[in-house]
């Protein structure tokens, strides 16, 4: 059986490292700004590769549309140089060539027929494409070439992702992701169990009402099978993530001693750090962070970057202490030092 590969684990260090295997796309952008180095190219080439091999004979189109409609305006949209890509870092507020938001409201990518070349263009905002997962700028990527196909709407600040969001029934892991030719339900999904699941490196539990993407996604996973978290019966410091897999808080809830993840993916994790008592001293003293510290700026003195919300305690006993505050000053103090505190 024929399958399309999508390495997405080296679209990640590109976008890192921008490192010499990223693709300078475009040349000269018509839109008045810097092209940026970009992988998406390499999604761009894998859709037609999978097109060309026939993938996608699944699909389910309205409007009238047949597959081979989609197959042979897919492949002339996406053949190489066909369309200008360009990804901004800032968007413009007199150049709507230059701008990625559409009537106020946030968008990823964006396609159009540029007024000054007339040629297709796709525009992304360079973070907020960083931040999507690698599935989500896959589909992306596709919708905003099929909308220049005329296959999909993408105009207007509400689009129509009919067909592209078909695509997540045909990713296989391959490294990361991959396409193939069949819909995954009718082959394979590879599911986990994973019993008490805890975020990398601290090892701390995640509550057991987190988002279930969150939390598997957190662990490397693609995404988590919805109802498949169990609760323990005792309330306990756990973590609260977002879908992203992002710790948002520290609360004392029920842990989650359960949960099923789908597809394993080869990325790095984010990891947190747990420190404890004696752990907790100010660089080149002997004198413990005072309860009353800033906590982000405790983790900075530590070497990380911000702290957990609600992740710093503070012990019973009184001693000499030093606080430490937001823009990073200290003051000696006499109080309640920090006993426990999470930084990411």
């Amino acid at each position: 059986m024929k399958k399309l590969i999508l390495v997405l684990g080296i679209l990640a260090l590109q976008f890192t490292a921008m490192s010499a295997l990223a693709l300078t796309l475009g040349g000269d952008s018509g839109g008045g700004g810097d092209t940026k180095e970009i992988p998406v190219d390499d999604i761009r080439e894998e859709i037609l590769k999978w097109i060309n091999d026939g993938g996608g004979k699944d699909l389910i189109f309205s409007h009238g549309i047949t597959y081979d409609d989609y197959s042979l305006k897919m492949k002339e949209v996406l053949e190489q140089h066909f369309v200008v890509i360009s990804m901004v870092e800032k968007e413009s507020d007199t150049d709507d060539e230059l701008r990625v938001s559409i009537d106020g409201v946030l968008k990823t990518c964006r396609g159009f027929l540029s007024k000054k070349d007339f040629r297709p263009h796709i525009i992304c905002n360079l973070n907020r494409f960083k931040s999507s997962s690698f599935s989500d700028q896959y589909t992306l990527i596709h919708h905003e070439y099929a909308g220049l196909a005329g296959l999909e709407d993408n105009e207007g600040a509400s689009s129509d992702y009919s067909i592209s969001k078909q695509l997540s029934d045909y990713f296989f892991p391959k490294v990361v992701l991959g396409l193939s030719i069949k819909k995954l339900s009718k082959i394979r999904k590879l599911a986990t169990i994973i019993k008490n699941p805890a975020h990398p490196g601290s090892k701390l539990p995640f509550a057991y009402e987190t988002d279930t993407n969150g939390v598997c996604r957190a662990m490397g996973y693609e995404k988590g099978i919805q109802g498949s978290a169990r609760p323990s019966n005792e309330k306990i410091d756990s973590l609260l993530v977002d879908e992203k897999g992002e710790i948002t808080v520290m609360v004392t809830k029920n842990k989650m001693t359960q949960i099923s993840c789908i597809n394993k993916m080869n990325i790095p994790l984010k990891k947190s750090y747990l420190f404890k008592g004696p752990e907790l001293i100010y660089p080149g003293t002997d004198m413990p962070f005072d309860g009353w510290s800033d906590t982000d700026a405790v983790c900075q003195s530590l070497g990380f970057e911000k702290a957990i919300y609600f992740s710093g305690k503070s012990g019973l006993e009184k001693k000499q202490t030093i606080v430490v505050f937001k823009d990073g000053e200290t003051q000696s103090s006499y109080g309640n030092p920090i006993s426990q505190i999470v930084c990411l």
